[in-house]
C-alpha cells in the first residue's frame, strides 16, 4: 500500500475573519510546516504558536515523526517562535538573479 502526501490546515477566526493560519504537508515521516501567518492586528498574542502546534499535532497523528520549515532570515519574530518550539537552523538560502 502506497502512502500519499497529505495536507493539513489550522486556523483561528475572530470577529474580523481569519486571525491566524498554518499549513502542514505530511509525506511519510516528514512534516513540512508552511504558510504560518497572523493578521497584523492579532500579532503578539501567541496565535502563530497555537496554529503551528495544532498543525504539527495533526501531522503526528498522520505519521510524521520529524519536521521542517522555511522562513526568511530577516523574520526575527518567526525565527524566535520556531526556535522556542525546538527547531534549529539547518542552512541558509539565497536567491540569485542575473
Amino acid at each position: 500500500m502506497t502512502n500519499h502526501p497529505q495536507a493539513g490546515f489550522a486556523s483561528i477566526r475572530d470577529g474580523q475573519g481569519c486571525a491566524a493560519i498554518a499549513r502542514v504537508a505530511v509525506d511519510g515521516r516528514w512534516a513540512g510546516l508552511a504558510c504560518v501567518e497572523v493578521a497584523a492586528d492579532s500579532r503578539r498574542r501567541g496565535l502563530g504558536r497555537i496554529v503551528s502546534i495544532a498543525a504539527l499535532r495533526w501531522s503526528v497523528a498522520h505519521g510524521a515523526r520529524r519536521g521542517y520549515l522555511q522562513t526568511s532570515s530577516d523574520n526575527g519574530a518567526a525565527i524566535a517562535l520556531y526556535e522556542s518550539m525546538g527547531f534549529t537552523r539547518h542552512h541558509n538560502y539565497v536567491y540569485r538573479s542575473r
